[in-house]
């Protein structure tokens, strides 16, 4: 058990208030129901990717989020998921938009009168609003020795040994026409790996780099012409690659004017479409794709660098293989009945399975295109959390899938039948979350109306 100090300010930021605090564990006892918080604010982000841990910014946020706590008399909260949503890539500074969207679902706990310890159970997210990854677990203890197992790594991310784009060297050495294994030596682990047709994959190294392999890379590119934006936000962010400026043969860099290219290589490329030029290198086609921006801050529209392509021949599009949909569904009846079931089974019937890899938030699996499910363990050992919505790839949406996957979940498909079926839900307008001792629940809808239809659905199983 753990002594919750309500008075302790090492970590939590309060001023002259009283504000309640973050958890880092569990409350032993609290007055049931608990509270639910659904908390949405905005990060300035001076047009880049952020960490959380280190944006001085975030802390005033999670103030903000006690002070809401506050305000409905809670005594403490714990952060039980936290959502960062970003404006297009490519658009951050050009379209009226550097912030990144949070959003944050809390529960607000009342303490017994008699009781103010924390449980062994720790919450997902620590007081400083970071993911808690839990990387091992007690299996026993005896007179001789303690035993603990390591159930989860972090992925093994490397950055580029350079940020050269070139047509003869390739882009940080990775040339088409390696094999899989080259490129991991190079560059390490993807963030993503992609099933497509015809056994081919697409592998991305954070949002920014993407690789298509037939049996060998096919090509590079900072575009994957594939997912969606809500499949782009189910990718980790990793700030080698997201955030690296990349140079067009040594002197041009992405997001540069069209006037760079110009002026510092004005014969390395040729036109080969509207805003596109190209330069051929032996086998190797390196294309340049720019976009017109308007720039709110100077009232002006640039011509900037936005894409490159790295291909043996034409860049051939990436696309997935058609799948049952009713497959997908009977399987996740089967598995929220038995939440140990292998979802390695849906590839016997030509499901294809596509691997996240989230850093901090995990490992996920999508089973199709909107289905997304994670597991306790990388053995799969049982089911953790389920997330249904959108289509993760373009031109790829079903409504009629998404709908029966929703139905397969028990959950009502309105918000009225919503807070109906749980009153204590909190009710932040366009989302209802739920939290109990065995599950929580997080449903987005249409609109704030009462007869919106569930869109979006995160099941946690504790």
């Amino acid at each position: 058990m753990r002594l919750c100090i309500l008075a302790l300010a090492t970590t939590w930021a309060v001023s002259a208030e009283s504000l309640p605090p973050i958890l880092d564990y569990y409350p032993d006892c609290y007055n049931k129901p608990a509270q639910s918080l659904q908390f949405n604010s905005k990060l300035d982000t001076k047009g880049k990717f952020v960490d959380l841990g280190t944006d001085p910014g975030f802390a005033g946020i999670l103030t903000q989020l006690q002070r809401a706590a506050a305000e409905r008399n809670a005594q403490a909260l714990i952060i039980e998921n936290l959502d960062k949503i970003y404006p297009m890539v490519g658009k951050v500074g050009y379209e009226g938009e550097q912030s990144v969207e949070l959003k944050i679902s809390a529960t607000l706990y009342s303490f017994c009168p008699d009781n103010h310890k924390l449980s062994n159970r720790s919450a997902p997210y620590n007081a400083q609003g970071q993911k808690v990854l839990k990387t091992a677990k007690l299996v026993s203890i005896d007179s001789q020795q303690i035993v603990i197992e390591k159930t989860t790594t972090e992925p093994v991310y490397k950055d580029p040994a350079n940020y050269l784009v070139s047509a003869e060297q390739g882009i940080a050495g990775v040339l088409p026409g390696q094999t899989q294994a080259e490129v991991k030596a190079l560059l390490g682990q993807p963030s993503v790996m992609i099933q497509l047709q015809d056994n081919g994959e697409l592998w991305s190294y954070g949002r920014k780099l993407w690789l298509k392999f037939d049996e060998k890379l096919q090509w590079i590119s900072t575009s994957s012409d594939l997912l969606s934006t809500e499949g782009l936000n189910s990718i980790e962010l990793v700030d080698g690659y997201d955030n690296s400026d990349w140079s067009i043969e040594g002197k041009v860099r992405l997001r540069s004017p069209l006037i760079q290219l110009q002026t510092q290589l004005p014969t390395r490329f040729r036109p080969s479409g509207e805003l596109q030029l190209t330069r051929q290198a032996n086998q190797y086609h390196l294309t340049l794709n720019y976009q017109q921006l308007k720039n709110y801050k100077a009232n002006t529209t640039e011509t900037l660098l936005m894409d490159f392509t790295l291909a043996e021949g034409a860049k051939i599009p990436a696309k997935v293989p058609q799948y049952s949909a009713t497959a997908v569904v009977t399987w996740l009846k089967q598995a929220l009945q038995k939440p140990e079931l292998d979802i390695q089974s849906l590839k016997q019937q030509q499901v294809p399975l596509h691997q996240f890899e989230r850093g901090l938030n995990g490992h996920w699996i999508a089973a199709g295109n909107h289905l997304l499910v994670q597991y306790q363990d990388q053995q799969q050992s049982r089911l953790n959390k389920v997330l249904i919505g959108n289509s993760i790839f373009l031109q790829q949406g079903d409504p009629a899938e998404i709908k029966q996957l929703l139905k397969a979940t028990g959950a009502p498909l309105t918000k009225a039948e919503f807070i109906k079926s749980y009153p204590d839900a909190a009710d932040s307008g366009y989302e209802v979350s739920v939290y109990s001792d065995t599950h929580s629940l997080i449903a987005s809808f249409s609109s704030e109306d009462a007869n919106a239809a569930l869109e979006k659905l995160e099941l946690t199983l504790m």
